[in-house]
């Protein structure tokens, strides 16, 4: 192979990357400069509507209206090259005149097909609408001169002040002024200085978020409020939903900041408050969420990319038939001088006629490109997703009442070639639901339960593990602790909180003190429902803790704006604490902290969060910390989420000092500053810290969960880990569900200095780049090694080329740019077909780079699913979704794209053929008519009923030997050799069809037999070539067909019968009506030849060509199975239906069922053995190779010429704490490392 310059190859990764404006983007543009968006601050007047802004508050995701539709529709549908073609054949058939398929031939089936794709644009458009609709016309309070008017969303204006009630929607971005909230003060009445929000919409957490209303109307009430005079000062609309800077002056006052504590934003939800008054900031395309707003990319699925080149090669081809006739036409012509009755002294310009015979013979074959392949595949994709994808039982998930939906159903082929799969852990591979397990006081463990990653590492030491719990015991339960020593349910069901007045327990106390702590150290909200306190948190492992105080007898009851209260259960005490101050969690501080008043007056700090934090500000006379340590590291290998709780007491001279400042720090408007600030402020007083306790909570594995990993592996689709957990969390996740495994060998890089990580890289590579295909391998990397890795080029090719030996890979500790980066080495490096899933909204930039992304909707809103290709429930859905629909819809898209091209080709070779017998006039055997309906009536329903109902393997078998997936991985069905193939069983088809009906119905009236001496005529042959193709390519179709159904029948009937209707009517048109119509001209030609298609020798001479014609493909496919038998061929030919059967037959005992389970796993075990399935090698792109050979890692590298170094371990790396997956949003947690990441690529930049 030739090797090009490296900067060829860097060209062409750039111009791979171009992004070509649609017509969408040119669109947005123009409305963008007629209508721009503010780049100056704005001023907003209450109760002025004609001093503010006239944006509107209307929101349009419909692509089209009324008057829009017909030139956005066109210019979006001539983007595509093939319509510009059809457009210019067209034009030539008009205007020139030398048209041998008529005037029209190509303009009507060109506004046919225009039109399909029109219909499916308004249907699709519709559901756009109708969302719009309902958006735009929801209703909300406003007042207006003075009165509370409800109106609809899309009236509202800037500077209107609105009321929103409870569980409401905010219709713009609005400045809260006035609020009542559920909660009550301390004096009982219902508080007004804060009101509760939900932002899942907006940014995808599902935590409630608190909102103040502006102090320069806390002395107004709702009567004041609504007839006031504000003037609000702010900066442009923008994209950057925690910042917001503006100040507002009400009647006289002096300006006073607004910030964003005070913004109520779209998108959000009004939460635990009865209502609130709000200012219009922005509206319509100007608030937040609008400015956030991004196109999903659009994504071309690998097969469409390939067919642009082979649509390329048929033009080409049809290119160079059209030169080779006109150079025919020519050596014809001067050879012609013994035909009499040529007019030898016409003479005209040579150049002339050559343009003429040109543009001839290049509208004779212009079909050789089927006018109606997109809009074929476009109808087969939306069927296919319409009609199995969205309604498959098998990917509904009951428990939330979520079926699987199909956002873009043009890459429906591309999930039957997926090889690595890069997915997010926490609510993507786990349930997102944290039962509180087990917890640790004193360096005693308590609590009982074997976690599933606990029964893994058993298994992979060949241990058995006994459950310590009691038999019988409910591990479906909504709280699944258990512990005798610490709780017992009784008969009638209640409780005995045993620690309460157990004397022998040593730890009683710090117990009840450790309850405590987790009772009062959070920023949950309680609320009253049907008599229960109902729970809300910002954090579902926050929420699980304080429902494991309430569950272990002391519950959070209240909450106020200065107080909590707790009721012990044993004795059914309360006890009220002064809250004093909230320090809140960060992810840089990985921590959060109270600061309360006991009843008996005492200052305490009570503190949780992750270990490596909490121990580094631990008194040095704190006990039991050493035995703790090992507490923690015991439960993280036990897969469990642990954090570290501890509390001081703080003198009360410090506390008021500490407590001006830190007052002090919230007043500062600017967010940076501000944050710096308490940081340092935070610091002074969470220190010298007293070990309380320590908690574990586990996120189970979701159901099916190590099944469909372990039936993706056996389709050769890697799946890599991407997640923000810790690297033992994670590696133990990975074995639990199967993901890793006993038997293979796991590469764990441990080095960040960028040397020796690249020799860590290089000495794994050079090492097991050889037994790659006897080993099975595992990467383990975590996101500082990462981050060196992806700032380096050589690094970066490297750990590619390494990741790519591994079956698995888990990259833990990253950030959501990390993950985004991750897929995009392997899309943009490989020529594979890369899948990302995941269910939060850090996972949104990981799932739009991928080529096919998966949303799943999840606890952590729906952010992801919004911007996925495909949504569903939970990740064992993935296994129906690739193995079934994706394998389905790969066989059947490239089907039907190589049927387009045979079937074309087949009818205008025909046309070629004749060439030879016409004296190279280019004139068409076929009726023009009948060719222009070739491809929009009389083939069009086998195409989609090959591509809709086909199935060559039954659901079941596909699931019991996901082995068959790897052809899509490796483009059996759609590559060169089979388009190649297929073209060439066209040329022989259409030879077929031509030339027997020519040796049947032409030769021997000339030559003599039964009917010599009769007039040959050119519309009679043609018909019955024509009636030969059609016969031909309607049973090739049945050929490559699996399975048949009814619709796969009725279809091929329906077009047979339409042509049969068609010719007869179109023969008689002009008995009926005599009259010259302009369009039905050629109807003369036929007059009378169509009643040959009443004859006996005529049905013959066609029922012999198809015969003839199809003999090859029927020896063919019957002769591969025996030449080359493979696994796919064996499995179709098995019958397991009769041992199925019998399995579900109830009158069999356990021993007959057992002897056929053992038949029926001998005979699967048997053909994967007999047939093993050829390996799927990596595919690196051309740039990707040369990059690798630069940095010496090619495969041709001998690893013996590689000198293998022991790489010592990082000490800095050794010597650091780890924290153990400690419990907060991990949405939250990604902020450091994100700006750590930002940091090394600007000094990488500079």
């Amino acid at each position: 192979m030739v090797q090009l310059p490296l900067f060829v190859y860097e060209i062409q990764a750039k111009i791979s990357n171009l992004k070509i404006p649609t017509i969408t983007d040119i669109g947005d543009k123009i409305y963008n400069k007629i209508f721009p968006i503010p780049t100056e601050d704005q001023v907003i007047y209450t109760n002025n509507p004609k001093e503010n802004s006239k944006s509107k508050n209307v929101v349009i995701t419909a692509k089209y209206n009324i008057i829009t539709f017909l030139p956005k529709n066109l210019i979006e549908q001539f983007q595509r090259v093939a319509n510009i073609y059809f457009l210019i054949i067209s034009l030539l058939q008009l205007t020139t005149g030398l048209s041998p398929t008529g005037r029209y031939g190509t303009a009507i089936p060109l506004i046919l097909v225009m039109l399909a794709q029109m219909l499916k644009d308004i249907y699709e458009d519709i559901f756009r609408r109708r969302t719009d609709s309902r958006t735009n016309n929801a209703k909300t309070l406003a007042y207006r001169n003075g009165e509370l008017k409800t109106i609809k969303w899309k009236q509202v204006k800037v500077g209107d002040i609105l009321k929103i009630q409870n569980n409401e929607y905010f219709p713009a971005d609005i400045m809260c002024i006035s609020c009542k909230s559920k909660k009550l003060d301390d004096e009982g009445n219902k508080r007004t200085d804060i009101c509760y929000i939900e932002t899942a919409q907006l940014d995808g957490e599902t935590n409630l978020k608190t909102r103040k209303p502006h102090v320069a109307f806390k002395d107004m009430t709702e009567e004041t409020i609504k007839d006031v005079k504000a003037k609000v000062k702010c900066e442009a609309p923008n994209a950057a939903i925690y910042k917001f800077n503006g100040n507002i002056t009400v009647d006289t006052q002096i300006d006073v900041p607004v910030t964003t504590d005070h913004m109520l934003l779209r998108g959000s939800k009004l939460m635990n408050t009865e209502w609130i008054l709000g200012i219009v900031i922005y509206c319509g395309r100007h608030t937040k969420l609008r400015m956030n707003a991004r196109k999903s990319p659009h994504k071309r699925s690998k097969i469409e990319k390939l067919t642009n080149y082979y649509l390329f090669s048929l033009f080409i081809t049809q290119w160079i038939i059209t030169i080779l006739c006109v150079v025919l036409l020519a050596v014809w012509n001067a050879t012609s001088q013994n035909h009499w009755y040529i007019f030898h002294n016409y003479t005209e310009n040579a150049a002339l006629e050559v343009f003429k015979s040109v543009i001839t013979f290049f509208i004779l074959f212009n079909n050789f490109i089927p006018i109606s392949l997109y809009v074929s595949i476009e109808f087969v994709k939306l069927l296919q997703a319409n009609l199995f994808m969205n309604n498959d039982i098998g990917m509904y998930f009951e428990e939330k009442d979520s079926p699987a939906e199909v956002k873009s159903s043009s890459l429906n082929e591309e999930l039957g070639q997926v090889e690595y799969i890069f997915s997010d852990k926490t609510g993507t591979l786990t349930c997102n639901k944290m039962d509180f397990l087990k917890f640790g006081v004193n360096g005693n463990v308590y609590g009982t339960g074997i976690t599933e990653i606990e029964r893994s590492n058993a298994k992979r030491k060949g241990l058995t593990i006994e459950n310590d719990r009691p038999e019988g015991f409910d591990e479906d339960q909504d709280f699944r602790f258990y512990d005798g020593e610490i709780m017992t349910t009784n008969e009638d069901g209640s409780k005995s909180y045993n620690y309460f007045e157990n004397a022998n327990l040593e730890d009683s106390e710090k117990i009840t003190e450790f309850f405590k702590l987790l009772a009062l150290c959070h920023t949950v909200i309680p609320e009253k429902v049907d008599g229960k306190v109902k729970y809300t948190s910002s954090s579902p492992d926050e929420e699980a803790l304080v429902k494991a105080a309430r569950e272990l007898g002391l519950e959070f009851i209240n909450r106020t704006t200065s107080s909590m209260t707790i009721k012990i259960h044993g004795s059914g005490k309360e006890e009220t604490y002064t809250l004093l101050n909230i320090l809140e969690f960060t992810s840089t501080r990985k921590r959060m902290s109270v600061i309360v008043r006991t009843p008996e007056g005492k200052l305490k700090l009570l503190i949780k969060g992750a270990d490596n934090v909490i121990y580094e500000r631990l008194a040095a006379d704190s006990q039991h910390s050493e035995k703790t340590l090992k507490n923690l590291e015991e439960l993280a290998e036990a897969g469990l989420r642990t954090l570290v709780c501890a509390e001081t007491d703080i003198d009360e001279e410090f506390y008021v000092g500490w407590n001006k400042k830190f007052q002090e720090a919230l007043e500062i408007t600017d967010v940076k500053i501000k944050e710096k600030k308490l940081e340092v402020i935070n610091a002074e007083i969470e220190k010298d810290l007293y070990l309380v306790g320590i908690t574990a909570i586990e996120d189970k594995l979701q159901s099916g969960v190590p099944n469909t990993i372990a039936e993706l592996k056996k389709g050769q689709i890697k799946i890599w880990v991407l997640t923000g957990d810790k690297q033992e969390t994670a590696k133990n996740i990975g074995f639990a569900c199967d993901l890793l495994n006993t038997d293979m060998e796991l590469i764990e890089l441990s080095n960040t200095d960028p040397k020796l990580l690249s020799n860590e890289l290089e000495n794994a590579f050079f090492k097991y780049k050889d037994q790659a295909e006897d080993i099975e391998l595992g990467l383990v990397v975590d996101g500082k090694k990462l981050l060196v890795i992806l700032e380096d080029e050589k690094l970066k090719y490297i750990f590619l080329k390494l990741g790519t030996l591994c079956s698995a890979v888990v990259c833990c500790r990253v950030s959501p740019s990390q993950k985004a980066d991750v897929v995009l080495l392997v899309k943009k490096n490989m020529e594979t077909i890369t899948l990302a899933i995941g269910d939060g909204a850090n996972d949104v930039a990981m799932i739009q780079s991928a080529h096919v992304g998966i949303g799943i909707a999840g606890k952590e809103g729906l952010q992801a699913a919004n911007s996925s290709d495909y949504s569903f429930g939970q990740f064992r859905f993935l296994k129906p979704l690739l193995l079934i629909h994706g394998r389905y819809n790969y066989r059947r898209v490239s089907k039907i794209i190589l049927y387009s091209f045979y079937k074309n080709i087949v009818l205008y070779i025909t046309q070629m053929w004749f060439v030879f017998f016409n004296a190279f006039t280019g004139t068409s055997v076929h009726d023009k008519w009948t060719v222009s309906a070739y491809n929009v009536f009389f083939t069009f329903l086998p195409i989609m009923a090959l591509g809709i109902w086909d199935r060559d393997i039954s659901r079941e078998k596909v699931y019991m030997f996901p082995q068959l997936y790897a052809r899509g991985q490796q483009n059996v069905y759609f590559n060169f050799w089979n388009f190649l193939g297929w073209v060439l069983n066209a040329v022989w088809h259409s030879a077929v069809c031509f030339f027997i009906p020519m040796l049947c119905l032409y030769f021997p009236n000339i030559y003599g037999g039964l009917y010599a001496g009769s007039n040959p005529d050119m519309y009679s042959l043609g018909l019955a070539i024509y009636t030969s193709v059609l016969l031909t390519v309607t049973l090739k179709a049945h050929l490559e067909m699996s399975s048949y159904s009814f619709w796969q029948i009725a279809s091929s009937l329906i077009s047979l019968a339409l042509w049969w209707l068609f010719i007869f009517a179109y023969g008689s048109f002009y008995y009926i009506y005599p009259n010259y119509v302009f369009l039905f001209e050629e109807t003369y030609n036929i007059l009378e030849q169509w009643k040959n298609m009443l004859t006996l020798r005529f049905y013959a001479t066609v029922l012999l060509t198809t015969m003839i014609a199809c003999i090859r493909d029927i020896i063919h496919k019957a002769g591969i199975r025996f030449i080359i038998p493979n696994l796919y061929y064996a499995v179709q030919d098995t019958q397991f239906y009769a041992i199925q059967k019998k399995l579900q037959d109830p009158t069999l005992d356990l021993h007959e069922k057992d002897i056929l389970k053992s038949r029926f796993k001998r005979m699967k075990e048997k053909l994967i053995n007999d047939y093993p399935m050829k390996q799927t090698k990596p595919k690196f792109t051309s740039y990707a190779k040369k990059m690798m050979k630069k940095a010496g890692i090619t495969n041709t590298t001998s690893s013996s010429s590689h000198r293998i170094e022991e790489t010592p371990s990082d000490n800095k790396n050794n010597e650091e704490k780890h924290h153990r997956g400690f419990a907060f949003s991990q949405t939250e947690n990604q902020k450091s490392i994100l700006d750590m990441y930002y940091k090394m690529k600007k000094r990488s930049t500079l």
